[in-house]
């Protein structure tokens, strides 16, 4: 069997979305003035998931930056997925 080198890669497009994810939740919460600065982000975070489900699901906020946000969250699922199956497959094969 042929040596891929998929995994690494997609697990670095994984920690680049996981950071702009986190840039783009402090951009949006900044937006909606759920938050004040940097700290507030750090120590709401926890309690502002159900804006965040909110902002996700489209009921809360349509500007480009939620959109972006949505397209973000969903690539980085299905990266996640993809990396779990690669993983599953080599660890059975």
């Amino acid at each position: 069997m042929q040596q891929t080198y998929l995994f690494p890669i997609l697990s670095i497009v994984y920690i680049i979305q996981v950071n702009i994810h986190l840039i783009l939740s402090y951009k949006i919460f900044k937006q909606e003035k759920a938050i004040s600065g940097f700290g507030d982000f750090m120590l709401k975070s926890a309690s502002l998931y159900p804006l965040m489900f909110k902002i996700l699901l489209g009921k809360r906020n349509s500007s480009p930056l939620a959109k972006l946000y949505r397209i973000n969250f969903f690539s980085a699922l299905a990266i996640f997925v993809l990396m779990l199956m690669i993983f599953i497959v080599e660890l059975v094969g």
